[in-house]
C-alpha cells in the first residue's frame, strides 16, 4: 500500500494523516507507469486495493500524525473536488459541481444508455435486514455515480464523441503521453491548479523542463496534498465510481463504516405493498456498503473493473481456495462456508439462510413509488453472494479458466488479509479495515468486449458482481453489460473504450468553468 509518492524524481512525500480523522492518506497507484503483464492477476488486484485506499483517504491530510476519528463529516477523496457527482434523469446524465453534497437515489431501472444511480439489469429495490447484531432497523439502499476530473476533462474536450472527425476511436487514457496531453488541455482552460508548484509537477511529469526551485522554495513549508493535486490527477488517469449506501442511523455500529452526508429520497410507508415518494432535501448521514472502482492504466483503456464490499454485507455460497495443508475434497482444494462461521444475525442483507435468496420483492415504479412485486410485500432482502470473488468454477461465456477459481480466490483472500491488516494497525478506528476486494476484471488487450455473450478476452474475476449493486443479476459479470456496442459502417466494433461507460455519451452538461474547479484554493489566473 503506497503511502508516499510513486513517481521517480519527485520530492519524497508522506506519510500524511487526516487533520481531524487521523486516517493515513494512501496515494493512488501509478496508472501511466503500470507495467504488469495482462495475465499477472495479482498486479491488477493490488492496483484495485490501492485505488480504493486512495478514494477513501481523507483529502485534508497533513504531515503530522493525528489522533481524531473519522465520521460523516470527514472529507474523503470520493466526496471531494477530485470527483464529480453524476445525476442521471432518464437517458440524460449531468455532472454535479465538485465537492457538493451528493444526492443519492434508490436503485431504479437502468436506462439503455445511462448508468445513473441504477441497479444493473433490474428495477429491484434492496432493503437491509431489521434489528439484529449489525442492524437497528431496515434501510433502503441508495446509489451514486461519480467520475474523476480526468474523465470530466475528456468529456468536455471531446463533447462526448466516441470518434474523432477523422473516424478514429476515442478511448480512455492508456499512456502517459495521452494523460499529459489531456492535462495540457485542462491547464490551458484553467481547469486545474495553476500555481507555481502545480506547474512544476505538470512539467516534471510531462517533460516540460520544470524548475526544481519551484518546490525548493517551499522547504520551510512542507508540501501538502494541495501541492500534489496535479500529480495525483496524473496518477489516477480515467476513473468511474459507483457506490451504494444505507442510512447510518439504522446501523448498530456506524463508526465501522465509511460515512458521508447526502440528500436521499424519502418514502411514506403507505402500506406493505406500496411506499409513496416524498421530498426532503435535508442531508442525512449514509454508510458505505459497496463500491465499484473502475479506472484505466497503461495498456488498458477498457479499464480495470473492481468491486468492494463491507465484511458484514452478506454470506457467500461455499467456495474453494488453496489451503496450507491438503484438504479432503475431490479437487484437492479447501472449501470455505460463510454460513458455518458467521451466525444469521450478523449480516446486514441476509437472514443467515440460503432459503429463497436474492428474490426481488419490491421495485421502483414509473411514478417513483416503491411497489411490491407480484405476490410479495415490501420486506428486507435475503442476499447471498452467488459467485464468490467473481470466479466461476466452470467455463463462463468463453472466459479463460486458468488460473483456476481456487487460485484466484486464494490471491484475493491473501491480499485482503494483508491490506485489512495494514488499516487495522493504527488504533482500530480506520473503517477501511472492514472492506474487502471482492474481485477485479480486465482484458488481455487483444480486443475490448464487444458482445454481451463473448468473454473470451476477459481476465480476472470474469463473473464479478456486488451483492449491493447487482443483487438480482449475479448470473453475469461486468463486461456482459459494459461492452463496445458501437459499430462502423461495415458493422465492426469501433474499438472506442468510451462506449464501455454508459454515461460517457449522455451528458447534457459537459463540464466547463462552472463545474471544473481546482481541488484547493491555490489557483491563480495568469
Amino acid at each position: 500500500m503506497q503511502i508516499g509518492t510513486d513517481i521517480t524524481g519527485l520530492p519524497p512525500f508522506g506519510p500524511v494523516y487526516g487533520k481531524e480523522s487521523g486516517l493515513v492518506y494512501v496515494f493512488p497507484p501509478n496508472g501511466p507507469g503500470f507495467s504488469a503483464d495482462a495475465y499477472d492477476d495479482c498486479a491488477f488486484y493490488k492496483w484495485s486495493a490501492q485505488m480504493f485506499g486512495w478514494i477513501t483517504s481523507d483529502v485534508n491530510a497533513a504531515a503530522e500524525m493525528h489522533t481524531g476519528r473519522p465520521g460523516e463529516d470527514t472529507q474523503y477523496v470520493l466526496s471531494s473536488n477530485f470527483f464529480f457527482g453524476v445525476s442521471s434523469p432518464g437517458n440524460d446524465a449531468n455532472f454535479l459541481p465538485q465537492g457538493a453534497i451528493k444526492t443519492h437515489g434508490v436503485r431504479t431501472p437502468k436506462p439503455v444508455n445511462a448508468d445513473g444511480t441504477a441497479q444493473a439489469g433490474s428495477s429491484g429495490v434492496l432493503l437491509s435486514q431489521g434489528a439484529n447484531e449489525v442492524s437497528k432497523e431496515s434501510s433502503l439502499v441508495y446509489g451514486g455515480v461519480s467520475t474523476n476530473r480526468m474523465y470530466g476533462y475528456m468529456a468536455q474536450r471531446y463533447q462526448q464523441a466516441y470518434t474523432t472527425p477523422a473516424g478514429n476511436p476515442i478511448s480512455f487514457l492508456q499512456t502517459g503521453d495521452q494523460t499529459c496531453d489531456l492535462m495540457d488541455y485542462a491547464w490551458e482552460n484553467d481547469f486545474i491548479d495553476r500555481s507555481a508548484v502545480g506547474l512544476y509537477f505538470k512539467d516534471h511529469l510531462c517533460g516540460g523542463g520544470a524548475d526544481p526551485s519551484m518546490v525548493d522554495s517551499k522547504q520551510d513549508s512542507p508540501l501538502t496534498i494541495s501541492d500534489l493535486e496535479t500529480a495525483i490527477d496524473y496518477l489516477s488517469m480515467s476513473m468511474l465510481l459507483k457506490t451504494t449506501w444505507v442510512e447510518s442511523s439504522t446501523l448498530q455500529h456506524p463508526e465501522q463504516y465509511i460515512q458521508q452526508m447526502a440528500v436521499i429520497p424519502r418514502y411514506d410507508k403507505t402500506s406493505d405493498t406500496e411506499w409513496t415518494v416524498s421530498q426532503d432535501d435535508t442531508p442525512v448521514a449514509l454508510a458505505l456498503v459497496g463500491m465499484h472502482v473502475v479506472g484505466s492504466v497503461k495498456g488498458h483503456p477498457e479499464m480495470i473493473w473492481a468491486t468492494f464490499e463491507h465484511v458484514n454485507n452478506a454470506p457467500s455460497v461455499p467456495y474453494e481456495y488453496n489451503g496450507t495443508t491438503p484438504c479432503a475434497t475431490e479437487t484437492g482444494h479447501c472449501i470455505y462456508s460463510d454460513m458455518a462461521h458467521q451466525t444469521g444475525g450478523s449480516w446486514l442483507f441476509s437472514n443467515g439462510t440460503t432459503d429463497t435468496p436474492n428474490v426481488m420483492t419490491a421495485e421502483v415504479a414509473a411514478s417513483g413509488n416503491i411497489k411490491a412485486t407480484s405476490g410479495n410485500t415490501i420486506v428486507p432482502t435475503n442476499a447471498v453472494r452467488e459467485t464468490p470473488f467473481g470466479n466461476p468454477t466452470t467455463a463462463y461465456d468463453g472466459a479463460p479458466t486458468t488460473p483456476s477459481a481456487a487460485d484466484k480466490n486464494t490471491m484475493l483472500i491473501s491480499l485482503n488479509k494483508q491490506v485489512m491488516g495494514l488499516f487495522k494497525k493504527k488504533d482500530g478506528s480506520d473503517p477501511r479495515a472492514n472492506y474487502f476486494l471482492s474481485g477485479s476484471v480486465w482484458t488481455d488487450g487483444t480486443q475490448w468486449p464487444n458482445s454481451p455473450t463473448d468473454m473470451s478476452t476477459t481476465l480476472g474475476s470474469t463473473k464479478l458482481a456486488n451483492t449491493t449493486a447487482e443483487t438480482f443479476t449475479q448470473d453475469q459479470g461486468c463486461f456482459n453489460c459494459h461492452y463496445d456496442w458501437m459499430k462502423d459502417k461495415a458493422g465492426k466494433p469501433v474499438a472506442a473504450t468510451t462506449t464501455l461507460s454508459h454515461i460517457y455519451g449522455n451528458f447534457v452538461n459537459p463540464p466547463g468553468q462552472d463545474t471544473l474547479i481546482p481541488v484547493f484554493d491555490n489557483a491563480v489566473t495568469d
